[in-house]
Parts: C-alpha cells; sequence; structure tokens
C-alpha cells in the first residue's frame, strides 16, 4: 500500500471506529404534527428517556425507563413545563402521583400516597 492510498482509506477506518453503532439518541419529525419525537439510549442500547419537541421544548408526555427497560417515569409536557399529575415507578411494583407546581422561582411537588399496581412497559 502507497502513502496515498493509506491517507484515502484512514478516514474511512476512523469514521467505522467512531460510529461503533452505539447511538445516544435519535429524533424523527412527526409529519402533520410539528412535534420531533426524541428518543435517548442507555449505553447497552435499551430505552432511556421518549418524548416529544414542539420548537426544542418538551410538548406532551415523557417517559424514562430504568436500564432493565421497565417504565420509571411518566410526566405530560406543554410548552417545556409538566402540567398535570407525572407518575413516578418503582422496580417494586409501587408508583408515586405528583404534581410540580411553580410559585415565582420556588418549585412546589405534590405528592399522594404510594400504591401498588402491574407496570406495563
Amino acid at each position: 500500500m502507497n502513502l496515498n492510498s493509506i491517507f484515502w482509506f484512514l478516514p474511512f477506518v476512523l469514521l467505522l471506529v467512531a460510529c461503533n453503532g452505539k447511538r445516544e439518541f435519535e429524533e424523527k419529525y412527526v409529519s402533520g404534527t410539528g412535534l420531533t419525537e426524541r428518543i435517548e439510549y442507555y449505553p447497552d442500547g435499551n430505552i432511556k428517556a421518549k418524548g416529544f419537541l414542539k420548537d426544542g421544548v418538551l410538548d406532551g408526555t415523557l417517559k424514562i425507563y430504568y436500564p432493565n427497560g421497565q417504565l420509571k417515569e411518566e410526566t405530560n409536557y406543554s410548552k417545556g413545563m409538566p402540567v398535570g399529575w407525572s407518575y413516578e415507578y418503582r422496580e417494586n411494583g409501587k408508583y408515586y402521583r405528583f404534581e410540580d407546581r411553580y410559585k415565582a422561582a420556588q418549585r412546589i411537588r405534590y405528592v399522594s400516597s404510594p400504591v401498588n399496581r402491574t407496570v406495563l412497559k
């Protein structure tokens, strides 16, 4: 192999090493809605979080997952702010319902008591 062919071959090798197939996130535009779906991944490829953005701001349901794929948290957003009740799921099957409200720059979290429930993926 001469020096000239090494210079052509080297960038492709570096690109293959850099793109080892592991993705941190992906974004897909949802046609006709004005929304972009964003999915973030753990290093092993399992989904870490899934939600929708409108003009770069959270809008719709955001779901966050444990590394094992089980649902961890579910929150509804409108224009980047949480709205209504959110749910935090524990690995033992219990979940907590909470609502975040804001007064000036202070966040106040209202929490209901835990409830046993079967969590679906």
